[in-house]
């Protein structure tokens, strides 16, 4: 069993986002998928934990620190911009939960423990139409400000 490389919204570890700056889109796919690995893994510990420790794989004791790390990571990781800089720290720590599940799953089943499905991938965005419409809705928002401040001023020197 093996659960791959990172991916969200149709984009790899490789190509995060279509451009440095990422669309609303891409990022809270990103998160979303971190999350949902993140309980994914947690179910599996769980079994896990069920399985006395004299009969993990050598090493299985050690894993409990990179899972809490990546779920840490992804729990409080939430960028205020989302750029591929900001959002590498999320699409590693999906790694690492993709890399224990992938290892824990493959052992559970060797027991005979039945394991769920991987949470599904997110569907890929068509287009440039998200990221076009988050950079717009930024851009407009701006603009708003700045004609109000501006407006205030004016009336202000009046």
């Amino acid at each position: 069993m093996d659960y791959g490389k990172a991916k969200a919204g149709g984009r790899t570890a490789d190509d995060i986002c279509g451009y440095g700056l990422c669309s609303t889109y891409e990022g809270e796919a990103w998160m979303k998928e971190g999350r949902q690995w993140s309980a994914f893994v947690r179910a599996l510990v769980q079994k896990l934990l069920k399985i006395p420790p004299e009969q993990w794989p050598p090493g299985f004791d050690m894993l409990g620190k990179p899972i809490g790390d990546a779920s840490e990571t992804i729990r409080t990781g939430q960028p205020l911009i989302y750029t591929v800089s900001s959002l590498a720290p999320i699409v590693q720590a999906q790694q690492v939960l993709r890399d224990a599940a992938t290892a824990i799953s493959t052992f559970l089943e060797t027991k005979g423990v039945k394991v769920g499905p991987p949470p599904a991938d997110l569907p890929a965005q068509k287009g440039l139409t998200g990221g076009l419409t988050s950079l717009g809705g930024g851009l407009l928002a701006v603009a708003l400000g700045v004609g109000a401040l501006y407006l205030v001023t004016k009336k202000a020197t009046e």
